[in-house]
């Protein structure tokens, strides 16, 4: 068996005889893969088909008992992970009954490693493009396009990894490649594959992380501030009460709330100075007419759940400043919460975490793990949903979310070597 020192150089041979990436990665980008859209199914026909069939590899693919995914609870402490899509969205009506999953497995016996990325896409929606985002560009060997740093060129490394090891690995124990749907609506996808029976010892989640192991996941909270004034005209203090200027103080200290939660979560080290570990993100509607006190107003939002404490106090912290900035003011407030997956951190000496950072052999070799980075993603789910020790390494992008996203194709073949070398490792095979 080759080595894990030795294998990143045959992985950059096996490259040679594959789809090429950029073409890989544009076949993928040019699907508008959103949530609540059977879009995302198209995109898993391709990463199926780039993965192929290696004859000692197996694969299932299948529509999800949905009631049965929103039924599981974690093992940590019994919470129910579901994300609300049918309050979100009422296509999900129509898509749910449709939407697949698919799991790639190789090996027979022993602990299982598995690879994980998701095929949905944030629209592009109200940004200025230099370009159409569903039509890639490559410039200085960036592939610019919606969905190319979030995450599917991390998705053609995972696959591409999952390709070479199914057809390489003769090791003690299984590979996994999950490619699932809606990340970006909460983690359903992620749970669905956990629902299906197909549990790993470890999770290898392929975000964008510039090459670095991210073994720090920050989780996530919904929340909504709703404000009941009294409609009515403005030109008597009689006619109405606007909720409006009651909001507004919930949302300035809501902004204060995120800068003391980032300054504390900076100062317990491990976070790059751009990071906002502590994000507290939200809309904001109050009213409908200029001429009129607005009668009620709200507030939607999610923020960041640390590693470290739980859902249920980050909110609580939440719902205090809210109460602290409106108490005493105009109109009926009411804060909630819903929708909560926790935070969580591996040590850098973790077995996972050294797996995929020391000695990784080759060329500009990853030799430090590390925490920097405010990674949101489905790791939240299986790490800090307790079903699984779970660290972030994807390739190297920018502008995730926002106009003229780009991934770096070099980098991509070079998360492939990084993936596959960290399976061997993993393993000490």
């Amino acid at each position: 068996m080759t080595r894990p020192d030795d294998v990143r150089d045959d992985v950059r041979s096996w490259l040679r005889g594959v789809p090429p990436l950029e073409e890989a990665l544009a076949d993928l980008v040019r699907i508008p893969s959103f949530p609540a859209t059977l879009q995302q199914n198209d995109v898993l026909d391709r990463v199926d088909a780039l993965v192929g069939a290696p004859a000692a590899a197996s694969h299932d693919r299948w529509i999800p008992d949905w009631e049965a995914v929103q039924a599981l609870e974690s093992p940590l402490d019994a919470q129910r992970l579901w994300s609300q899509l049918l309050e979100r969205d009422p296509r999900y009506a129509d898509t749910l009954p449709g939407l697949e999953v698919s799991v790639h497995t190789v090996g027979e016996t022993g602990p299982t490693l598995m690879l994980n990325g998701h095929v949905d896409v944030v629209p592009a929606d109200g940004q200025t493009w230099r370009h159409d985002p569903y039509r890639p560009s490559v410039s200085d060997g960036r592939l610019y396009a919606r969905g190319a740093m979030d995450m599917k060129g991390g998705l053609v490394a995972a696959a591409l990894a999952f390709r070479y090891l199914a057809e390489h690995w003769r090791g003690p124990g299984r590979i996994a490649f999950a490619a699932v749907p809606e990340e970006e609506s909460g983690g359903n996808g992620t749970m669905a594959v956990i629902a299906r029976g197909h549990h790993a010892d470890a999770v290898v989640f392929a975000e964008p992380t510039n090459l670095d192991v991210v073994h720090r996941h920050v989780g996530i909270q919904a929340f909504g501030v709703d404000v009941h004034g009294r409609a009515g005209g403005m030109l008597r203090r009689s006619w109405g009460t606007s909720a409006a200027p009651t909001l507004a103080r919930a949302a300035v200290a809501l902004e204060e709330l995120e800068q003391r939660r980032t300054a504390r979560a900076h100062a317990a080290g491990g976070y790059d100075p751009d990071d906002l570990p502590g994000f507290v993100n939200f809309l904001i509607h109050s009213g409908d007419w200029l001429a009129t006190r607005a009668g009620t107003g709200e507030l939607r939002g999610l923020m960041g759940v640390l590693p470290g404490e739980t859902q249920e106090q980050a909110a609580a912290e939440l719902t205090d400043a809210v109460r602290r900035a409106t108490d005493g003011r105009p109109g009926e407030v009411t804060v909630w919460s819903h929708g909560g997956h926790r935070g969580a951190e591996l040590p850098a000496q973790h077995p996972l975490v050294m797996a995929f950072t020391g000695g990784a052999g080759g060329e500009a070799p990853l030799t430090r793990p590390t925490t920097a980075g405010t990674m949101v993603c489905d790791a939240k789910i299986v790490h800090g949903g307790g079903w699984a020790p779970a660290i972030v390494l994807g390739p190297t992008g920018d502008n995730l979310h926002a106009a003229d996203e780009w991934v770096d194709l070099a980098s991509i073949g070079t998360a492939v070597e990084l993936l596959v070398s960290g399976a061997y490792r993993y393993f000490d095979a």
